[in-house]
């Protein structure tokens, strides 16, 4: 899968961050310490508004040394560095696969699809699945009726099903002819809470406009190393507030190329019945005409991650937050390919509207912002930000901006680089190669991190 590299050491006192510009050539990922940390729910929220110390023009909060521990009281500066620290612990055992904790089942059965096996289809597994089964789907690719699936239903009890492909990825495909699982949702529709879908490949919905790859009407939803290409919607989860308080998680999934050229479709949308969304060690790149990731979730956590906007793909922002939420993104590459627009991300542009979710928190560390065009500001803020209620964490992040500007929340100080294309000296990026040459002016610009590194 196409997709950087970014990994982070994170120490028991204070936090020391790798960046995402290292080369694979330097040795296996760095894990993050075993040390305990505070779960994130334990942390509280930062209150940056109304407080002199945060704001965006104050000396306090634009010091590095404050934020990383070394000088300043046990206040916001402490809640920082516990945050990040519990975000990234929790990534790294949402890999492992030891959070979330999923409910046990005793004899749970397993339900085998391939061309030799008790079912020939995903389809007919899926429809005689219990809660708690697993089915397993020998990879290869399964067409229309046999692969477009509805799991479970409005209402009913099906929960906490396991599908996964074995032996590679199981490509489930659809034609514009195909119709999809309830009533044109999607290839698969799910509605069974706690589901975990691991290597399958989902492509081909075209029924309408929504029409996606996966449409998800559930909570507590992981997908693992899936592939969401070529549908006019890449996943599209629920946009009420029925299922709140749960997550959906992606973690290793790649989503390319879906749209139909609207402005209104997406590889990624996330509605506002999420309670925490997380992208992690994903790859999200050449919508049509669309975001690359849009969500209203409550939390949101863009964790090593690629946004990239492919040339000619139309794409619109990478990263869209419209209602507001609390927003974290840590270690990804963020790329504006567009020559129009140089924003890539807009935050809270909705905030007029009767269901905004103003955000305490908005967290961008150790990222990579990539853009080409003139005009707007890289990071848009409406509402509360733009009012100046409301001040941004942004530290040791590259800004290669060629015209534009970062924005008014981005610090030098703050170890963050101000630069270009050409001065950010870029391994390859005419091939979406993001790693620092050993000639850039970047590599060694963080400030009480380690920063950004040369390979």
């Amino acid at each position: 899968m196409k997709k950087l590299i970014c990994v982070f050491l994170m120490l028991a006192v204070g936090l020391t961050a790798v960046s995402c510009n290292r080369s694979e050539s330097d040795g296996d990922e760095i894990p993050i310490s075993n040390t305990p940390v505070e779960p994130i729910d334990n942390i509280p929220e930062t209150d940056m508004k109304n407080n002199p110390e945060n704001t965006a023009e104050s000396s306090e909060i634009s010091e590095i040394s404050e934020i990383s521990g070394d000088s300043g009281d046990s206040g916001n500066s402490d809640i920082h560095i516990r945050k990040i620290h519990a975000i990234l612990q929790t990534a790294d055992e949402i890999r492992a696969g030891t959070y979330p904790v999923k409910t046990a089942y005793e004899n749970p059965a397993i339900l085998q699809v391939g061309p030799d096996k008790q079912y020939k289809t995903p389809a007919a597994a899926i429809a005689k699945a219990k809660s708690g089964d697993i089915v397993e789907i020998d990879a290869g690719d399964y067409y229309n009726a046999g692969a477009v699936a509805q799991i479970g239903s409005a209402g009913n009890s099906l929960k906490d099903l396991t599908i996964r492909g074995v032996g590679g990825r199981a490509n489930m495909i659809a034609d514009a002819d195909t119709k999809l699982a309830s009533g044109g949702q999607g290839v698969w529709a799910v509605y069974a809470n706690g589901a975990q879908i691991e290597n399958i490949g989902f492509s081909g919905a075209a029924f309408d406009q929504s029409a996606s790859g996966v449409r998800i009407n559930a909570m507590n939803i992981i997908f693992r190393n899936c592939y969401i290409a070529h549908n006019n919607m890449g996943a599209l989860s629920y946009n009420d507030n029925q299922y709140d308080g749960g997550y959906l998680i992606f973690i290793d999934c790649e989503f390319d190329g879906n749209g139909n050229g609207s402005g209104s479709s997406h590889n990624v949308y996330i509605g506002n019945g999420c309670e925490k969304f997380w992208l992690i060690d994903s790859y999200s790149t050449g919508v049509d005409n669309g975001y690359l990731i849009k969500t209203r979730a409550k939390n949101s956590y863009i964790i090593n991650s690629s946004l990239i906007c492919a040339p000619n793909s139309k794409s619109g922002v990478p990263l869209n937050v419209p209602i507001g939420g609390n927003l974290y993104v840590i270690g990804s590459v963020l790329q504006q390919n567009n020559k129009q627009d140089s924003r890539l991300i807009r935050y809270d542009e909705e905030s007029t509207a009767s269901y905004y979710q103003p955000g305490l928190d908005y967290y961008l560390f150790n990222d990579t912002f990539i853009t080409y065009a003139n005009g707007n500001d890289c990071l848009q803020f409406s509402g509360s930000y733009r009012k100046g209620e409301y001040a941004p964490v942004i530290y040791n992040c590259i800004f290669a901006v060629n015209g534009g500007n970062p924005g008014k929340f981005v610090k030098e100080e703050n170890g963050n680089y101000i630069g270009n294309v050409d001065s950010v000296s870029f391994i390859d990026p005419k091939n979406y190669d993001f790693r620092l040459s050993d000639e850039s002016d970047a590599a060694f610009v963080g400030k009480g991190f380690s920063g950004p590194v040369k390979k």
